[in-house]
């Protein structure tokens, strides 16, 4: 079982420059979910 949940709109926010504060807050996302090793993608 994971403990994060992210929805597949992080990933677009990832390569979406037209709103920065979106791109750094889905980097910071996926981020933690790497380091943490327990997250799982929604789709």
């Amino acid at each position: 079982m994971s403990d994060d949940l992210i929805y597949t709109n992080i990933f677009i926010y990832l390569f979406d420059e037209s709103v920065p504060e979106k791109q750094l807050t889905a980097e910071q996302i996926v981020h933690d979910a790497i380091k943490k090793k327990r997250s799982a993608i929604s789709f």
